[in-house]
């Protein structure tokens, strides 16, 4: 593929990465403003919601549009610092979600007040961060191609600068 073809494919991940994370933030917005009895532990009782993992959740979508945003700037102004930034931010970010919903299945399991999981639900749960695990090797990929551009890619035309005159003699 050619080199120059990551510049845009960064851009469009850009703006995926950005409206995925504005609807995951207004999702995790509506259920900590819904009305329902809230519980601010890792194991909440059937019906209630969870305070903890919306937060943690909601600050986590904040942080991907900001970061989205560094990317693009990163793409424009073509600075590698940011693309490994970013880079490194996808992977915390996977593993603080996957941990996130670990911790939440096993204190889920061991409370007394919640039958636990059922064999569906830890599937669910499973087949959740497998996907994760796959849709970040997507994005490593994306971002690599991405620093390859910013590596290898043909300069951007500068704008300020005036180009030179040449005389030629005859």
């Amino acid at each position: 593929m050619d080199v120059n073809a990551y510049r845009r494919i960064g851009s469009i991940y850009v703006v995926i990465c950005c409206l995925l994370a504005a609807f995951g933030a207004a999702v995790c917005l509506y259920q900590l403003m819904e009305a329902k009895p809230a519980c601010r532990d890792f194991s909440c009782p059937d019906g209630t919601k969870n305070i903890i993992i919306l937060a943690v959740t909601l600050k986590i979508c904040i942080l991907s549009a900001m970061f989205a945003g560094l990317l693009k700037d990163g793409i424009e102004e073509r600075k590698i610092c940011a693309v490994r930034v970013n880079r490194v931010f996808v992977v915390v970010r996977t593993l603080s979600l996957i941990a996130l919903w670990t911790c939440w299945a096993v204190f889920h399991n061991d409370d007394q007040y919640v039958e636990g999981l059922t064999s569906g639900e830890i599937l669910a749960l499973t087949s959740l961060c497998v996907g994760l695990l796959g849709m970040t090797v997507v994005e490593l990929m994306i971002l690599h191609g991405v620093l390859k551009y910013l590596r290898d890619g043909t300069p951007p035309y500068d704008k300020k600068r005036v180009p030179e005159v040449v005389y030629i003699q005859a």
